[in-house]
């Protein structure tokens, strides 16, 4: 009897266990380098986005800082192509509804004439 429980655990593990251990073990591999891909992608997306909105101006200003406003920790950008032009504080909808990537492509034009904040 304890034979055939042994036989039985044994097939049970070499048909059952092991394929389902190979089948996580392949998911797990392919999530790990489907993530680096991934960010590694999403890496050289952002260096072509950065170069190509980068202001180039002696007297312009790029940056992207980190404040506390009311106990909170903000991230806001200033740019613009000269740092002596008016300040135009821009104040996108919320919350959750962050639009800092895509201003630089809508609000190329304000950077011309105002140091945007946003």
């Amino acid at each position: 009897m304890a034979s055939a429980n042994k036989e039985t655990r044994q097939t049970v593990l070499k048909h059952v266990i092991s394929p389902i251990a190979k089948i996580y073990g392949l998911v797990a591999l392919y999530l790990f380098f489907s993530q680096a891909f991934v960010q590694n992608r999403i890496r050289q997306e952002t260096e072509k986005i950065r170069q190509q909105a980068e202001i180039t101006s002696p007297r312009g200003i790029e940056s992207i800082e980190m404040l506390i406003v009311g106990g909170i920790e903000q991230c806001i950008s200033i740019r613009g192509w000269d740092k002596n032009n008016p300040v135009l504080l821009y104040l996108h909808g919320g919350p959750g509804d962050d639009q800092l990537l895509l201003a630089r492509y809508f609000d190329s034009e304000l950077e011309k004439d105002f140091v945007v904040v946003r």
